[in-house]
């Protein structure tokens, strides 16, 4: 431990002042290991609120409290202080996902942890002792800089989160690429229950913007956020897929039609933007894909590729495709008699209905 921490005096410090000081940084490290043990038992994905990962940083809180309020502190409190929350520090780090914590695994972190806490409790103590008056309203304010800090956190790290999400927002905007990222949106819907046909989109009909799952990457909120407001400012823009969405009957028509043409090539690129494959590998787009089943699979390349399901006992399966006059710019993709895929020529799924 640094000499900077050795503060004990030449004369002895009555006990009970040393047994009170110390018992500042022992509930310190109580309170620092309780509020911890969300960040501790965190899966890693999704993450946790802002507000908690905030709470791993308050281990340096009760430094300058304990180094102003004691007259003469010694250096062994604060170095079993910065060992203790080391360990609890290093129990919050997550080295993979799902993240789970064991008291093994996390002394093998304590590598990285423990250098950093004694640095730092040296540095703020002599600081503290340097620069810090000790007096009672330096105390509270610590104490209120303590319980401040991780709402303070929070607010920043959303706000760094919403200003990318909405640089994102203008960029994909520019790029004619807006995507609506929300977990609420109910994609699949079934206009004749009875004949046990779905039909899947992904396309908000009022937008004509696709829809993703939020990823939990912080700047979604901030993303939507922008979208909203650039479509009340300019409306819906004509590059959107809007205009493109396909009524059901059309689709549920071409799923008994007979006028298509076969595909018998795989895989191959119906378009640069839109192949097809069965069983095997293949590689577009700098994606690669891979597939066991023998059955149809439909690859665009900005969308997920559908699931037009295996071919029921009768149906052979046979891949079709063709375009209706109405729909020029619009693929029609059609698995044996059990599904078919509206697909746009730069790669965009429309919608697709399946027999189940």
């Amino acid at each position: 431990m640094p000499e900077i921490l050795d503060y004990a005096p030449a004369y002895p410090t009555p006990l009970l002042h040393r047994l009170r000081t110390a018992a500042l940084l022992l509930l310190g490290f109580l309170a620092y290991a309780l509020l911890c043990q969300p960040a501790i038992h965190q899966r890693g994905y999704p993450p946790i609120d802002h507000l908690w990962t905030a709470m791993t940083y308050l281990w340096l809180f009760p430094v300058p409290l304990f180094v102003s309020i004691s007259p003469r502190p010694a250096r062994y409190p604060l170095l079993a202080y910065a060992l203790a929350t080391a360990y609890v520090d290093a129990a919050t780090v997550i080295m993979m996902v799902p993240h789970r914590f064991t008291w093994t695994g996390t002394l093998d972190v304590c590598i990285l942890t423990v250098p950093v806490h004694i640095i730092a409790v040296a540095a703020i103590a002599w600081l503290t002792r340097r620069f810090l008056p000790s007096r009672r309203s330096t105390h509270l304010a610590i104490a209120l800089l303590a319980v401040l800090f991780p709402f303070a956190y929070r607010q920043s790290a959303r706000a760094v989160e919403d200003h990318h999400g909405r640089q994102l927002a203008d960029a994909d905007w520019s790029a004619h690429a807006v995507q609506l990222y929300s977990d609420d949106f109910d994609a699949t819907h079934q206009p004749n229950p009875p004949d046990g046909i779905r039909i899947v989109s992904n396309i908000d009909p009022a937008t004509g913007f696709p829809h993703r799952r939020i990823w939990y990457r912080g700047f979604e909120r901030g993303y939507s956020a922008r979208i909203t407001q650039l479509v009340h400012q300019h409306g819906i823009p004509p590059w959107s897929l809007q205009s493109r969405l396909i009524p059901d009957a059309t689709l549920l028509s071409l799923l008994t039609a007979s006028n298509l043409q076969p595909l018998t090539t795989f895989p191959t690129f119906i378009t640069p933007d839109v192949a097809v494959m069965r069983a095997g590998s293949f590689s577009a787009w700098g994606t690669s894909y891979g597939s066991n089943s023998t059955s149809l699979s439909l690859l665009p390349r900005h969308s997920d590729p559908p699931r037009l399901g295996e071919p029921p006992p009768g149906d052979d399966d046979t891949a079709f495709v063709t375009r209706l006059p109405q729909y020029p710019r619009v693929l029609f993709i059609r698995a044996g008699h059990h599904g078919i895929a509206a697909c746009t020529d730069d790669g965009w799924i429309l919608s697709y209905a399946i027999k189940d």
